[in-house]
């Protein structure tokens, strides 16, 4: 067995985990920033009805 063929599902699983947690990150991160947008954009809404 050559020393690639041991590596590369070892390699790959290791770049699919780092690549899904980072995913992951991201997108929490953005979901974050635009509940946050939308919450102050509500409330200047809200301070427009009032």
């Amino acid at each position: 067995m050559e020393w690639y063929e041991y590596l590369s599902p070892h390699t790959f699983s290791g770049v699919l985990t780092f690549v899904g947690i980072f995913t992951f990150g991201v997108i929490a991160h953005i979901k974050v920033y635009s509940s946050k947008q939308h919450q102050i954009n509500f409330d200047k809404d809200n301070h427009l009805v009032q």
